[in-house]
């Protein structure tokens, strides 16, 4: 599910809580804690012209088709967002819920996508990964409804995430059940 139907869920109570992009905001009624922020790159084909770059601004991508998630997922949004910044609506060539396709369709050249740098790592050899400049990062978290006490399963399961991103060190900013309510700057945090 997109992190705009987490996050509809959340705050209607069917869900304690939810993993989301927090990069993309999210409503009064919800509080939240970050887990992990990472850098986001720019998948393309190894053969694309921009491949062999060490970095990458985003209006040079004016041009180029893009391969999305559905509409309400973090990093739609930010690609929305970095695009609108650039002044240009980027041109979709094709849309999917699935990460293995979307590395397929950019491997097979169809497009470009914003991914994170962790997934990189992982992805086929036809694939390659460029930095953007300036940098630009993602924040995933928790939320939860604001207001309500948690139960115990829900706080242990909040306060396990919360342990663990601080073990990792990933998390650069302190956690804080207030949290922002409008969307962050997409440059590292």
């Amino acid at each position: 599910e997109s992190t705009e139907r987490m996050q509809q869920l959340v705050s209607e109570g069917q869900l304690d809580l939810a993993i989301v992009a927090l990069d993309v905001g999210y409503p009064d009624s919800l509080s939240a804690r970050a887990i992990v922020c990472e850098p986001v790159v720019l998948a393309l084909r190894r053969d694309h012209p921009l491949a062999n770059s060490g970095s990458v601004r985003f209006g040079q991508l004016r041009e180029e088709p893009f391969v999305f998630f559905p509409a309400g997922t973090g990093l739609r949004t930010t690609t929305e967002r970095l695009a609108h910044d650039a002044g240009f609506a980027p041109r979709m060539a094709f849309e999917t819920g699935n990460l293995d396709r979307l590395l397929d369709l950019v491997g097979e050249g169809l497009g470009v996508s914003l991914i994170t740098a962790s997934t990189a790592t992982h992805a086929d050899p036809t694939i390659c990964a460029i930095p953007f400049s300036p940098p630009v990062s993602r924040t995933v978290g928790v939320v939860w409804r604001a207001n309500h006490s948690p139960s115990p399963a829900t706080g242990a399961m909040l306060d396990l995430l919360t342990r663990c991103a601080s073990e990792q060190g990933e998390a650069e900013e302190p956690a804080d059940e207030n949290g922002p309510r409008a969307p962050q700057a997409i440059t590292a945090i």
